[in-house]
C-alpha cells in the first residue's frame, strides 16, 4: 500500500555535481592549469605581469576562502569569486584593472571548465526518464563554485 505522502509529491530535485555528474582526478588541475595561463595572458595584456605560482597561490587562497563559507552553510557568487581571487593576487589589483578586463579574467576563470568537463554518470538518462515518465517535474540544484550557472546549463545542453 502506498503511503499518503508519496502522492503528494509531484516534483524531485537532484544535485548535479557528484551526484549526476563526475569529475575525475585529473580535471581539477588539468582546469587549474588552463585557468592560471588564461588569466595571466589577459593580465599581461594590461600591463600587469604575474608568474604563474603566484596566480596558482590566489586560486588555492580563493578555493579555501569558498570552503570555508560553504562549512558555515553560505555560498559565494562567482564574480564574488573572482573578485576575491583577484584580491588574493594583489590587493590593489581590482582598483588597477576596468571592466572589460575584469568581464576577460572571468570568462577565462569560467571556461577553464571546458578543458576537462565532468562526466555525465551512466545511471542518469535511464532514472531522469524513469521519473519523467512517472510524472515529476525535475530540478537540479547546484552551487555552482569555478563556474558559472551559464556554463553548466550550456554543458548539459550539449549532454
Amino acid at each position: 500500500m502506498d503511503s499518503p505522502f508519496v502522492s503528494q509529491i509531484n516534483a524531485v530535485t537532484l544535485d548535479l555535481w557528484d551526484t549526476l555528474i563526475h569529475d575525475d582526478p585529473d580535471g581539477g588541475s588539468t582546469r587549474s592549469a588552463v585557468r592560471i595561463q588564461g588569466i595571466q595572458d589577459v593580465l599581461r595584456q594590461v600591463g600587469e605581469e604575474f608568474p604563474k605560482s603566484q596566480i596558482g597561490e590566489a586560486l588555492q587562497q580563493c578555493r579555501d576562502a569558498c570552503w570555508a563559507m560553504q562549512r558555515k552553510g553560505r555560498d559565494i557568487s562567482f564574480s564574488a569569486q573572482v573578485r576575491t581571487f583577484l584580491q588574493a593576487m594583489d590587493m590593489d589589483l581590482l582598483r588597477r584593472v576596468d571592466g572589460a578586463t575584469m568581464d576577460l579574467v572571468a570568462r577565462r576563470y569560467a571556461d577553464a571548465f571546458w578543458a576537462y568537463p565532468p562526466r555525465l554518470d551512466p545511471a542518469v538518462p535511464s532514472t531522469l526518464t524513469a521519473l519523467r515518465q512517472k510524472g515529476y517535474k525535475l530540478g537540479l540544484i547546484s552551487n555552482t563554485g569555478a563556474t558559472p550557472g551559464h556554463l553548466f546549463r550550456d554543458y548539459l545542453a550539449r549532454l
